[in-house]
């Protein structure tokens, strides 16, 4: 190993975590809440009592030798720099979805989030280097309810080229619609799905279409667990990280069996909750690691992975907010997942902010740095220009140094001025520089990434489903 890596739970644990999760699926099984499941689990073999479905190791086993290892994420830029390389070994970092409610970048106070909030933090997300793809950070209050997934789709795929994980409420007709919304703007195949199962164990009907619809589609579908510590779930991280592994297996299963080969991205979704105050908490030890546990047991059968960064518990930009939007992002680029989401996530993911998202850039950066290769061989030891400058010598002007001082990593958010220059330059603090580096981005132009023609059939497909749903 070369690069830097965190795993908790080696080969021969995963093993042992793997079939105690196809112990839970023969013998406990998965609650399947429609019927179009329940025929698909049915026909493939599994055991069946009334909604409840027991499946045998053989299905899960036939779903992992279909399942693809790898297969790319498209951006809308012509020349592919924005394309993602979904497969086990890259990570990328991007934005969350559907927070009720943002701190204002003006006035700081907490308020409901907008369908301008939407719109702004796409494009602030496609001008921000270390933001990899995009979601839609917050469920507008002032965007038709039965329709707000294809509002903030379109809000995104107007003012951002990057991929984008898509979210709904709903179910099938929602990924049909949203993949010919894509179409529009040349990115049919610039979608992912996020779908989640809740609670533990149960596929309920969105949950279920969601999967045969993207199975369908072939559009990389991401199934997040949602277990909470001692609530939902178990409060052993054994037990509780074995049965959402089981969880994600028999979603697998059903997505293998509705169509084979097509693209599947295991996610995490452990929490702890917070006995005094009901809150699933982001931060803790206990969420990170039942997380880690989970990213471990898919990474062991080499599938792509989704985890968190740059996310906070915190209220507001405080210490606590960096600390520990610090933290999650070293342990999710540590634990090598393919797809850290919810950068810019505060107060236990109900906030999300212009601010988070501007500083969890800066720290994915930083991360991006630590997790660099370092092989060791003879093109990278330089005891040639060691010896030929000697003990003591000073290396200022060695072609070396020239050359990778450009490279190292630098921020204009982290401070590593002297005193008297921190001084010069009006005593800022990280706060202050964050405030001011956010309003500029906010500042700036945002022409929409799209002509006038596909922004005007963009509002035409929204307008189309609204009326189907209010005449069903």
């Amino acid at each position: 190993m070369t690069a830097a890596r965190l795993t908790v739970w080696d080969e021969a644990a995963c093993s042992r975590g793997h079939a105690a999760a196809l112990e839970i699926l023969d013998r406990v099984g998965v609650e399947v809440r429609h019927e179009a499941g329940l025929a698909l689990f049915g026909k493939a073999g599994a055991r069946i009592e009334h909604t409840r479905v027991r499946l045998p190791g053989a299905l899960v086993e036939q779903a992992l030798a279909t399942a693809p290892r790898a297969f790319p994420l498209r951006g809308r830029d012509r020349d592919g720099a924005l394309d993602l390389d979904i497969r086990n070994g890259p990570t990328y970092f991007g934005s969350g979805s559907d927070c009720l409610y943002v701190r204002d970048p003006h006035s700081g106070a907490r308020r409901r989030a907008a369908l301008a909030d939407v719109e702004a933090g796409a494009a602030m997300a496609e001008r921000l280097p270390n933001i990899d793809f995009v979601m839609s950070m917050w469920l507008p209050e002032d965007a038709p309810l039965e329709v707000v997934d294809l509002v903030q789709l379109a809000a995104m795929l107007t003012h951002t080229r990057k991929p984008i994980v898509v979210s709904s409420p709903r179910g099938g007709d929602a990924m049909r619609e949203q993949v010919e919304m894509a179409a529009v703007c040349d990115g049919a195949d610039s979608l992912a799905c996020l779908t989640m199962s809740s609670p533990s164990l149960i596929l309920d009907a969105v949950c279920v279409e969601k999967t045969l619809s993207c199975a369908e589609l072939k559009v990389p579908m991401v199934l997040e667990t949602g277990i909470s510590l001692g609530s939902t779930g178990p409060a052993s991280l054994q037990t509780a990280a074995a049965t959402a592994h089981a969880e994600t297996m028999a979603t697998l299963v059903l997505h293998q069996l509705a169509n084979p080969g097509a693209p599947f991205i295991c996610g995490s979704g452990i929490s702890q909750l917070d006995m005094r105050t009901f809150v699933d908490l982001y931060s803790a030890p206990e969420s990170a690691l039942g997380s880690q546990l989970q990213i471990n047991l898919a990474q062991s059968l080499s599938l792509p992975t989704f985890d968190y960064a740059a996310c906070t518990d915190a209220k507001s930009h405080d210490e606590q907010c960096s600390a520990e939007m610090m933290s999650s992002t070293l342990l999710g680029a540590l634990s090598r997942a393919t797809l850290l989401h919810d950068v810019g996530y505060l107060e236990s993911g109900m906030l999300s902010s212009y601010e988070g998202l501007v500083m969890g850039d800066a720290l994915a950066g930083y991360a991006r740095a630590l997790m660099q290769e370092v092989p060791i061989d003879d093109t990278t030891l330089f005891i040639d220009e060691l010896a030929k400058i000697g003990p003591g010598g000073i290396f200022l002007a060695s072609k070396l140094t020239r050359r990778r001082c450009h490279e190292w990593w630098r921020s204009e958010l982290f401070d590593g001025s002297s005193f008297s220059q921190w001084q010069a330059s009006g005593e800022r603090s990280l706060g202050d520089r964050l405030r001011a580096r956010t309003l500029d981005l906010l500042a700036a132009a945002r022409d929409p990434v799209v002509d006038s023609d596909a922004a005007s059939e963009l509002a035409t497909l929204v307008e189309q489903a609204r009326k189907r749903m209010a005449d069903s």
